[in-house]
């Protein structure tokens, strides 16, 4: 199985192509929403460029989408399994009293995960049936492309602001020293094994 096959879009894209690279792994949570914001701005100007009526223009600028939009949902399944595999399951070990409700919020953010994964599989289902020439079922999968896109920001921005201001920006009193030593070596295991074999 390719790696587009796992990200559901067609573009190959690689886990070199995001520069990631892991050394406090509470900075690299944060800086993974940096980069996953500016890949949003970069989707929502490729669904813009959508707009043009030139059918070789319309082409290109849906390759472009769909390599952007495959590169994002790779960095957003990565940046899943380091919460939810690696930091998540530490911080609710140390929360046994939780003045801030952090539990609760943890619970609401993995339900936010399964809303933009759902997403992004539209998203793809959408792109494979996009057509290259302008017409009505054109200007239809447009539509339908330019709301799922618009959905998928409306569902990430509010998110990771949650993530950096309530939880991120708490974590270090609750995580010992060892618990950040081993999500880092996770971390970089889990991005040094997909670059390795090319697969989420």
């Amino acid at each position: 199985m390719t790696l587009s096959a796992r990200t559901g879009f067609s573009s190959p894209v690689s886990v070199a192509e995001l520069g990631i690279r892991v050394d406090d792994p509470i900075e690299h949570l944060r800086h993974c929403h940096e980069k996953m914001e500016r890949s949003l701005v970069t989707v929502q100007n490729a669904v813009a460029s959508l707009r043009l009526t030139d059918p070789v223009l319309r082409t290109e600028a849906a390759a472009a989408l769909d390599y952007e939009l495959a590169l994002l949902r790779l960095l957003e399944n990565l940046h899943t399994q380091d919460e939810e595999q690696s930091f998540f399951p530490r911080l609710r070990t140390k929360l046994l009293e939780d003045p801030c409700d952090l539990q609760e919020l943890m619970l609401s953010l993995e339900l936010q995960h399964r809303q933009e994964e759902a997403t992004f599989e539209e998203l793809a289902a959408c792109m494979r049936g996009f057509p290259g020439s302008p017409g009505e079922r054109s200007e239809e999968r447009l539509g339908q492309l330019e709301s799922l896109v618009a959905q998928l920001a409306g569902l990430c921005g509010p998110h990771m602001i949650l993530e950096n201001e309530r939880l991120i920006a708490t974590s270090r009193q609750y995580l010992t020293a060892t618990d950040l030593d081993e999500m880092r070596q996770e971390m970089r295991l889990r991005f040094r094994g997909q670059r390795e074999v090319g697969l989420p």
